[in-house]
């Protein structure tokens, strides 16, 4: 289709106005010639690539060296996303993929950009910034519904309470729910004086409007929705309100006590249904060494302190490996008491060893149902009428890594490692078959074992390391990285990583190439690599697993190995929901699992 969303009859146009010659276009807009198509014959509007990675602009082929100009679904973007998916959406319809587009929801052909700060001149207005993370409460209104998938009938819609990250760009707002990873979200755009028009289909309509002196925001939403062959219609309506967390005295905070709380719930037996639950929280002072307690469900029935059997983690420094416990420590402030430093610690004692920075920002929780800001596991020990008592707050704490560092775990190891190494975590070059229907890894002892050379691609000789698995409208997937040179040796000058997608179905291409750091730390060579936003995304993968490396080590008792670790950046940031001690003990009284 044309950028105005008219058929593409021979006449299609770049953003510049000229002619579309073979019906797709590239990343930079030039045309696509040759032609590739998504998986349901539509052009490939913007964003394949080779299977080498390089930009679609003689034509996608398949892995097989044929053009990829049939139905099938062989072409993947440089995000390692099918044709045809997220990655390849307009929300504009202004002819510009949204991987590209420096104006996401408002329509832009020129790209303009004055000022060359990454955002178009048709968004790049001046109105209130809005970033933040909120607090949101979602008020349904009386017979509103939303259609129930398993029952296939209009149900009564419930009041929500969720946490909102909202990132202001230019003139744009996007609204991502924090607990929805698979979710779009909400797009707005908001006018001088903070009035939100939000975007959407003909089933959604909502407008608001966001107070800057408040921090608030609010509006009001009408929907429908069902099934596609509209045969059932459920129509919904609500009011949401906001709010902004406040800012506060770190130290008066931390000094009366601080806790978090996690759990878990699985299926161990694959009927579907959960039957093994896990559940912990922590509590912090300053000056006192964090205490960590876990629910025993075979003995006390009640919480045990296990903060002596935390297995702590490794990390490469200037002195080769240091460990630390997962014990934490507050040990002072900066910024006027109002930045709180957080240090590891190791035997009890400060470790200096990756500090970070933590900032509080102060919700009310009176009168908040407790299970509506805890993990969902904590459900099944709570009832919907637990609320918090008058005094208990949550605090959104923003995390903040001072110092570039290079962790690894020793319980990473996966699947078929040996029981016997004193460190769980290697890298798997091939599996040896022991003629009895199991199979020993093949664990790699030097960084040349996991350097490949391009003609080992594709072979049984080829080295992958696992990356991370999905799920799109092609089905399931997984990515794995290789490590590539000349040689296929560390020595080499020139390392670097081919990213590939492996259909379920069988179906494989490589997709995008980026350059491999190598680096000696402490004596320990290592090589690491930068996941995309774009692949990050797609896999849902966690902020401190965007910058992977493996590294070779003789140190912890196992024999030469290879192992895996991720590094996080300096001024790296984290969030965690944390509360004072009466919203601990309002929850430590309710749960009852």
């Amino acid at each position: 289709t044309n950028p105005d969303g008219t058929p593409c009859d021979g006449g299609c146009t770049n953003p510049d106005g000229t002619p579309c010659d073979g019906g797709c276009t590239n990343p930079d807009g030039t045309p696509c010639d040759g032609g590739c198509t998504n998986p349901d014959g539509t052009p490939c509007d913007g964003g394949c690539t080779n299977p080498d990675g390089t930009p679609c602009d003689s034509g996608c082929t398949n892995p097989d060296g044929t053009p990829c100009d049939s139905t099938e679904p062989a072409c993947f973007n440089a995000d390692g996303s099918a044709c045809g998916s997220e990655s390849d959406m307009d929300v504009d319809s202004d002819g510009i993929s949204d991987m590209v587009d420096n104006c996401r929801i408002v329509p832009n052909q020129d790209q303009a950009d004055a000022d060359s700060n990454g955002i178009g001149d048709a968004c790049d207005l001046m109105v209130p910034n809005m970033s933040g993370f909120y607090m949101v409460e979602v008020a349904h209104q009386t017979g509103s519904e939303e259609y129930d998938w398993d029952t296939q009938q209009c149900v009564a819609n419930e009041d929500e309470l969720l946490f909102m990250e909202i990132e202001s760009v230019g003139t744009q707002v996007f609204f991502h729910i924090e607990s929805d990873g698979d979710g779009e979200g909400l797009f707005a755009i908001m006018d001088a004086n903070g009035g939100l028009t939000f975007l959407g289909d003909d089933s959604f309509s909502a407008s608001g409007a966001y107070s800057e002196g408040s921090g608030t925001f609010s509006f009001s939403f009408t929907e429908n929705h069902g099934p596609d062959d509209g045969s059932v219609v459920c129509n919904g309506a609500a009011d949401v309100m906001g709010t902004l967390p406040a800012e506060v005295a770190e130290k008066t905070v931390i000094d009366n006590g601080i806790a978090w709380f996690w759990g878990d719930m699985w299926d161990t037996n694959g009927d579907g249904q959960p039957d093994q639950a896990e559940f912990e929280y922590g509590a912090l002072a300053t000056g006192v060494a964090e205490t960590i307690f876990g629910y025993d469900f075979d003995t006390a029935n009640d919480w045990v302190d296990i903060s002596a059997e935390m297995e702590g983690a490794m990390y490469i420094t200037d002195n080769g490996i240091d460990m630390v416990d997962e014990v934490k420590l507050i040990s002072n402030f900066v910024d006027v008491d109002q930045v709180a430093i957080l240090e590891n610690t190791f035997a009890g004692n400060v470790s200096a060893v990756d500090p970070q920075h933590v900032e509080l920002f102060e919700l009310d929780m009176f009168g908040v149902p407790i299970w509506a800001v805890l993990d969902e596991a904590y459900e099944v020990g709570l009832l919907e009428t637990d609320t918090f008592n008058s005094g208990a707050k949550a605090y959104i704490a923003e995390i903040t890594t001072q110092e570039s560092s290079m962790m690894f775990d020793c319980d990473w190891g996966g699947d078929g490692l040996p029981e016997s190494l004193m460190c769980a975590n290697g890298v798997t070059t091939q599996w040896s078959d022991n003629g009895d229907g199991t199979f020993t890894p093949v664990l790699a002892t030097s960084l040349d074992d996991v350097i490949n050379t391009i003609d080992q691609l594709g072979t049984s000789a080829e080295v992958s390391l696992w990356v991370g698995d999905g799920y799109d409208h092609q089905g399931g997937f997984h990515v794995k990285a290789y490590l590539v040179s000349d040689n296929g040796v560390y020595a080499d000058a020139n390392i670097f990583v081919m990213f590939e997608r492996v259909n379920d179905n069988g179906q494989r291409a490589f997709f995008a190439e980026v350059a491999a750091n190598k680096m000696t730390k402490g004596g320990i060579d290592t090589v690491g690599y930068s996941i995309s936003d774009g692949l990050a995304k797609l896999l849902h993968m966690d902020g401190d697993e965007l910058h992977p490396f493996v590294f070779a080590e003789n140190e912890l008792g196992d024999g030469p190995m290879v192992r895996s670790g991720y590094m996080r950046e300096a001024g790296a940031k984290e969030k965690a929901i944390l509360f004072n001690s009466t919203a601990r003990d309002d929850v430590l009284n309710a749960f009852a699992p």
